[in-house]
This record gives structure tokens, C-alpha cells and sequence, in this order.
């Protein structure tokens, strides 16, 4: 634990197909990467099943338009956008 109470952050990459409840994730950080995936709405699935109940994925790709992000993150109804900052945005798990 951090000195501030805090978790310090790890890259996951989630390989075996269940993740137990107790390593979900509470926030995910995805950050200039969407553009470059082949198929970034099995992606979000992933996202979404690793993330706890509440989670929050935050995004930002500065390769996209804001219209863009808003509609392929929101599209299966996975997430719904919960804040837009200066360059990312921070969207609610669903469900």
C-alpha cells in the first residue's frame, strides 16, 4: 500500500477466461490505444468483465474524435460516459 493509501498501479493483461471477483479492477485506464485495435468491441467486453460492480473505465485517445469515442465505447450499452475531462473521459460500468 502506497503512502497515501493507495494501491500502486500494474498493467494487466487478462489471459485465462475467469478472472476471480477478487482481482476485478476497480479502475481501468485505456489511453491511445482504441485506434490501433483490431477488434476494440471485444476489448471493452474484456474491460468490462475484469471491472468491478461501479467500475470505471478511463479513456482517451487522442487519435479519435470525441463524437467517435463516445459512440464505440457506449455502443453494446457496456458503459455509459460519467464525466469528460480536458483530454479523457471517464465511463460507468454497466450491469
Amino acid at each position: 500500500m502506497g503512502d497515501r493509501g493507495f494501491e500502486p498501479l500494474t498493467s494487466t493483461v487478462c489471459r485465462r477466461p475467469q478472472t476471480k471477483r477478487k482481482r476485478r479492477k476497480d479502475v481501468v485506464l485505456m489511453y491511445d490505444t482504441y485506434h490501433d485495435l483490431k477488434d476494440g468491441e471485444a476489448v471493452l467486453k474484456e474491460l468490462h468483465r475484469i471491472l468491478k460492480p461501479n467500475g470505471i473505465l478511463s479513456f482517451s485517445d487522442h487519435h479519435m474524435k470525441e463524437q467517435n469515442i463516445l459512440e464505440k465505447v457506449a455502443s453494446e450499452n457496456l458503459f455509459v460516459l460519467s464525466k469528460i475531462g480536458k483530454k479523457t473521459y471517464s465511463f460507468a460500468k454497466q450491469g
